[in-house]
């Protein structure tokens, strides 16, 4: 990969996704990549961890069948005494097709990469209540 700033990889991978060019996605992880979501609601069908780049591939191509208009972006970028790291904050915004509700969440991520420059690991720590609220469906009293 040509990008050798790791804050500048992330919020490229961030286009392609708000883009919902998946493939293009994949491009920038390596085939053993990892993603953790800290906190997740596992117990309410979301999953947690992921293993490689196949996985993830399937898991960002089920973004169009979940959201409309998914768009995420980098807000803040800190760069680590680790030149293999970095930690991203960053906004994802979207509507949810089986609610029609917003989903509006902040997120940190912890990324590492490998020595080709592509993702290695990915943590991901968001509000978990958030993401609830907005797939919860109304009770219908």
């Amino acid at each position: 990969m040509a990008i050798v700033d790791r804050g500048e990889t992330v919020a490229a991978m961030f286009e392609h996704l708000s883009a919902l060019d998946i493939d293009g996605v994949a491009e920038f992880f390596s085939d053993d990549v990892v993603m953790e979501i800290a906190f997740q609601p596992e117990g309410k069908g979301f999953w947690s961890r992921t293993e490689g780049k196949s996985a993830l591939h399937r898991f960002f191509g089920s973004l169009p069948v979940l959201f409309d208009g998914f768009a995420i972006r980098a807000t803040r970028t800190y760069l680590l005494a680790d030149p293999d790291g970095v930690i991203v904050r960053y906004r994802g915004d979207a509507q949810v097709r089986a609610t029609g509700k917003p989903y509006c969440n902040n997120y940190i991520g912890v990324f590492t990469f490998a020595e080709d420059g592509r993702i290695r690991e990915w943590t991901e720590f968001h509000n978990p209540l958030v993401l609830l609220a907005a797939f919860e469906r109304e009770s219908a009293d």
